[in-house]
């Protein structure tokens, strides 16, 4: 009797591992089931994001490729982490030496925007002492249009009162010389302080 008993319990273990008719699903059974359909609905939820990411189309952003090239390498902190992003840089500076949007002139309503990328692209070559040329070429432009930082007329990208100032401070701390008068660098810097105690951030 014990032996018909523990060959019943083996034929029917085998019947469930195989999925074969004639017996109803235990607890076990079916929750090995459920566990496998989670594992598959995982699979295809990834396989379904796979796809959508391979048909993104994203737009090249100067600014956000400059401050990635700041980013320096863990193994070595004096080299950067994304050679590739100076390289880009350097092959994508606009024929005005600017960073940016590729139309644009001075009554363009996303000149600080322009700016923003110039200032960074310009940052991110001078920290690893890469482009040179294309640093005075950005430069020129940024004597040109650096008035507009400061000119209220001109549409401000989202944060630009609290981000901007600080790229001129981290442009001075790296010795890079911009046509910038005291005076409005202090002003910048204190509506900076304005802006971040609006969102109580000091």
């Amino acid at each position: 009797m014990l032996s018909h008993t523990i060959h019943q319990s083996w034929v029917v273990g085998c019947m469930e591992q195989y999925n074969l008719p004639g017996l109803q699903p235990g607890p076990k059974s079916s929750h090995a089931r459920q566990r496998n359909h989670t594992v598959m609905s995982l699979d295809m939820t990834r396989e379904r994001i796979r796809k959508l990411f391979r048909k993104v189309e994203l737009s090249e952003s100067s600014y956000d490729t400059a401050w990635v090239a700041m980013v320096p390498s863990p193994n070595s902190p004096k080299s950067p982490c994304f050679p590739e992003c100076l390289n880009w840089l350097m092959d994508n500076q606009l024929h005005d030496g600017s960073w940016g949007l590729i139309h644009h002139n001075t009554s363009f309503p996303l000149l600080k925007d322009t700016l923003s990328s110039t200032l960074a692209s310009i940052v991110a070559l001078r920290k690893w002492n890469v482009g040179e040329h294309q640093i005075k070429k950005g430069l020129c432009f940024m004597e040109s249009h650096l008035a507009s930082a400061t000119n209220k007329n001109q549409p401000s990208p989202l944060g630009f009162d609290i981000i901007f100032p600080h790229m001129l401070e981290y442009a001075k701390d790296l010795n890079i010389r911009l046509p910038l008068k005291q005076n409005d660098l202090s002003l910048m810097l204190h509506e900076r302080e304005l802006e971040l105690r609006r969102y109580h951030f000091l």
